[in-house]
């Protein structure tokens, strides 16, 4: 049941003040990492926020913290959702009935078709916004239903402009989001809202901005999803536009979460002391060298050398009362400490360990064209661990709420004539990404070691006796992501088996005819007669 307007505004009113402290850690990590991201209010001069074309990086002396932030970006959209693959399949749930799979399977793949279809053009750049976020601990992505040309609408939300609230059981059941909006653009966002009379005034202001509240809030009751948009400044009970969803449309990944917050922590937070370090220590070695290169001078006050006129450039003559004497030359160099040569070993040496902590140290390079099953699988398992064991939340949080999403804005515009839910009981959403791939990596190594074993004791002839080799390969091409139309099925394994039964039958017979004497010539007939 939803609560009243009066409470409504109050539970946000609470729940943004409770993630004010959230923020000041957020602002001090777009400071070292990302100064360029603030939300619509921090870039509003009239809140005492910073304009547009404000410079944020006279403070940075080191861009180690802000290459691995945009590498993590798009790192994640790669291992999750490459822009140009397939990052999820549809598939019948463990419940289904296995005579009912492979016809449920084959209408599952056209939804999934078409769901990739609506998704590629537009979602992979918002996602990569969104990752932008989500190296802070928490991404925001909401989806809301477009147009026949562009179905699904996907815009990255700065959490910086959002606020998450945890139901009874731990999970996000309220996400208030406040973005300011030109009063003109209203209209456009909601054609069919309703406006109060206050704020019909002030829409016909066009440089006048406000600043709105949606609310997505889950009824428990009901067993579905409310949204609510109102202005804040309005009259209470105001509310522009009001509706309810079966399927959340906010995607909000996180990528640690510490028991009791709603709110991520992300690799950011973990690498925030040793960029400030060196940071600053960056700023110390740029320093040292200016005084080594420029040097700080003294000069006597004798009424003659101006310091504020006079130009230091090669061969510059200045003109002094004096250049030496008793009391001194009138100008000298002051001698300060310059060798800062082990800061080199120093900030080298913190790099590193920023790297490795914010995952922007890669595999290292493949050195042989061909390389082992071993190998292969010991490398995807050092991917896996590098994303810090956060896999399984992000595949969560993220792939199966966007599939979950996009479904559901697929079948409000009628663009599916189904009632899906994706529960993983009666229908799951396998997730297909490189990632997922490296996820199962502890598969492949089982079954890669447990066949080298089989081959090392038994010998190549035991292998597939001991193993069932045909199932397992396939098997194996599933875990590491590939495609399933380059995977043979059951029927064209049972002809491949055949043909190399095939062959090795025509081999043993070549090799007995190979063995066998050659024919006595008292044995050999020509037309019925012997010779």
């Amino acid at each position: 049941m939803p609560v009243k307007m009066e409470d409504e505004r109050a539970d946000c009113a609470d729940a943004w003040n409770k993630a004010s402290a959230y923020r000041r850690e957020l602002d001090e990590i777009d400071r070292f990492y990302m100064p360029f991201r603030k939300s619509t209010s921090e870039r509003s001069p009239e809140t005492g926020g910073q304009s547009e074309g404000t410079s944020r990086t006279d403070h940075l002396f080191d861009a180690t913290g802000v290459v691995g932030a945009f590498n993590f970006a798009g790192q994640m959209v790669a291992d999750w959702l490459p822009p140009f693959q397939d990052f999820f399949k549809l598939e019948a749930g463990p419940l289904v009935a296995e005579d009912q799979r492979a016809d449920l399977n084959r209408q599952l793949s056209g939804i999934t078709e078409m769901a990739h279809a609506v998704l590629r053009p537009r979602v992979p750049l918002v996602a990569h916004e969104m990752m932008a976020d989500l190296f802070k601990g928490t991404g925001a992505m909401y989806l809301s239903a477009g147009t026949k040309r562009q179905p699904v609408r996907a815009e990255a939300v700065p959490v910086n402009e959002i606020a998450l609230v945890n139901g009874p059981f731990g999970e996000v059941w309220d996400i208030f989001w406040k973005r300011k909006y030109k009063t003109r653009h209203l209209e456009a966002k909601w054609p069919n809202g309703t406006f109060s009379k206050n704020l019909a005034l002030r829409m016909k202001n066009r440089t006048d901005e406000i600043e709105i509240t949606q609310s997505m809030r889950y009824d428990a009751q009901e067993d579905k999803w409310l949204l609510r948009v109102y202005a804040d400044g309005d009259e209470t009970d105001a509310v522009i536009w009001t509706e309810d969803f079966r399927v959340n449309r906010w995607i909000t990944p996180r990528f640690f979460v510490v028991p009791g917050e709603s709110m991520g922590r992300g690799l950011a937070h973990l690498g925030l002391a040793s960029v400030r370090g060196v940071n600053k220590t960056r700023e110390l070695v740029l320093r040292a060298a200016a005084f080594a290169l420029m040097g700080i001078w003294m000069r006597r006050n004798d009424g003659v050398f101006n310091p504020d006129t006079a130009i230091f450039k090669p061969l510059a003559m200045w003109t002094v009362a004096s250049t030496g004497g008793p009391l001194g030359p009138s100008i000298q160099r002051l001698d300060v400490p310059n060798n800062f040569d082990i800061s080199t070993i120093v900030v080298k040496d913190e790099r590193d360990q920023i790297n490795k902590m914010l995952l922007n140290d890669d595999l290292p390079e493949l050195q042989d064209s061909v390389r082992s099953p071993t190998e292969i699988a010991a490398r995807l398992r050092k991917a896996a661990k590098s994303k810090g064991g956060a896999g399984a939340r992000i595949s969560i949080e993220l792939v199966t709420a966007l599939v979950q999403g996009t479904v559901d804005v697929l079948e409000v515009l009628r663009m599916l004539n189904t009632n899906l839910s994706i529960d993983n009981i009666l229908t799951k959403a396998t997730i297909t990404s490189p990632a997922a791939a490296s996820q199962r990596a502890d598969k492949v190594q089982w079954a890669t070691d447990w066949m080298q074993i089989i081959l090392g004791t038994m010998g190549p002839q035991a292998l597939p006796y001991l193993a069932k080799v045909d199932k397992l390969l396939p098997d194996i091409g599933r875990w590491l992501g590939n495609d399933e139309q380059y995977i043979p099925t059951d029927a064209e394994m049972k002809e491949f088996k055949q043909l190399v039964a095939h062959m090795v039958a025509q081999m043993q017979v070549q090799q007995a005819q190979a063995k066998a004497p050659p024919p006595q010539p008292g044995s050999q007939f020509i037309n019925g007669s012997a010779f």
